[in-house]
């Protein structure tokens, strides 16, 4: 017994390791993508260039939603993948019908660009149940492999594109083509299958999921992106610049944990499936979650100077004494993740809403203590601190009433049992 825990243990770190290292790469070229752009063409360029980048990635939370469903319902693929491209429709004609409001608001050059990327929003979605197939199935090497695919084809058609004076157009279409060669990637293999063998009862099922899953990545979008955004309303432009250097940096935490919860979700769901128990699974991911987290937070404490001065110049120093403290509240964030993909993964939907509160507390925070970086970031440690405290919490009473079924249950099998006094 204890050399099966050992060889699971084994395999999540494997896993966990392969899709870390893709995701580390993909962060690398994405940070590379910015500093490119920004040097080929001018700041009012490189400003439509950025935004474009953030209105597809504004999506992702519907995307990660759609992902995280057809990992937990692999025999569903097909009406996701229908659903997916019905969403992603509707919402391109939208986007294009919104294009010119949306070009004099921005004041973009040209709505054209909008409708490329209006484009890629089905793209987008489909190829995203296709890598929740994936990562259900643990096909971990191809689902890294379109990760890959997609960082190397925007990075080398979009950055070659703006080099030639596309600007916009040129991210449009690097995103476009970046989505369409992934999706054909995360399809190979794919087995056919038709929507309608799905039963009415397990589409109510599948649409509870997709919705608890929608609310969650929300939430995860609110947490790591409101702080910047108020930064941006209470402070200048030179600061809150400095600031998004600053979270860029202590974001590491996150994005280098990430692949840990997403290989942690479809093995749960499996062990779940077959009868067998997933604890070893939470603590070895929280284990894992841990370890990295504290290293950097480590790194980030003892060298600031060097590491803000590595990876954005002398000019953000001022930013290196919150650095440790900001990189503190994303552990937390990080390990609250474990807790809830563990959770939600057993169709436990709580953790989920202590997330969505704990992201309202944030914004609540900062609302009420904006006066220096130093509240804004001691304002995500506590809310961050308190999303951790109260998930152990929940995971303690969740586990506390688990074992009291358990001793029941023995207990009425052992009197039912009991040989009769006659």
């Amino acid at each position: 017994m204890k050399t099966k825990f050992t060889l699971k243990n084994g395999q999540l770190l494997g896993d966990g390791a392969i899709l870390m290292i893709s995701a580390l790469l993909v962060n690398i070229g994405n940070y590379a993508f910015n500093l490119v752009a920004g040097r080929l063409v001018n700041p009012a360029v490189f400003g439509e260039v950025s935004l474009l980048v953030t209105m597809l990635l504004a999506l992702s939370f519907v995307a990660m939603a759609f992902q995280l469903t057809a990992s937990r319902f692999t025999d569903a693929r097909a009406f996701l993948m229908q659903a997916a491209w019905r969403s992603g429709l509707v919402l391109a004609v939208v986007f294009i019908a919104l294009g010119s409001a949306v070009q004099r608001f921005f004041q973009l050059s040209s709505s054209l660009p909008l409708v490329i990327l209006a484009l890629s929003i089905p793209v987008y979605f489909a190829m995203s149940v296709g890598r929740g197939s994936l990562q259900g199935k643990l096909n971990y090497r191809r689902l890294a492999g379109t990760y890959q695919v997609e960082m190397w084809v925007r990075l080398a058609l979009g950055l070659g594109l703006i080099a030639l004076g596309w600007g916009g157009m040129g991210v449009s279409v690097g995103l476009l083509v970046s989505l369409v060669a992934c999706y054909v990637l995360a399809q190979s293999n794919a087995t056919r299958q038709s929507a309608e063998e799905t039963t009415p009862s397990e589409r109510k099922l599948i649409g509870a999921f997709f919705a608890t899953t929608l609310l969650y990545e929300l939430s995860q979008i609110l947490i790591n992106n409101s702080d910047v955004l108020l930064v941006k309303h209470y402070f200048n432009g030179h600061d809150a610049g400095l600031y998004t250097a600053l979270s860029m940096i202590g974001r590491v935490v996150y994005f280098g944990t990430w692949s840990v919860v997403m290989v942690l979700f479809p093995k749960v769901v499996e062990q779940k499936q077959k009868g067998l128990p997933t604890t070893h699974l939470f603590w070895g991911s929280l284990g894992i979650v841990g370890i990295i987290s504290a290293l950097v937070v480590l790194a980030c404490l003892v060298l600031p100077t060097l590491i803000v001065t590595v990876l954005f110049g002398d000019q953000y120093l001022t930013v290196s004494p919150y650095l440790w403290r900001y990189a503190l509240a994303t552990t937390f964030f990080a390990l609250a993740n474990v807790f809830v993909y563990y959770h939600l993964s057993l169709d436990r939907r709580t953790p989920v809403l202590l997330s969505v509160l704990a992201g309202m507390l944030q914004i609540g925070l900062i609302l009420i203590w904006h006066e220096s970086f130093t509240q804004v970031v001691n304002c995500q440690v506590v809310a961050m601190l308190v999303l951790f405290l109260s998930l152990v919490v929940y995971h303690a009473i969740v586990a506390l009433s688990a074992r009291s079924a358990a001793a029941q249950n023995a207990d009425s099998t052992s009197l039912q049992y009991q040989p009769s006094a006659a």
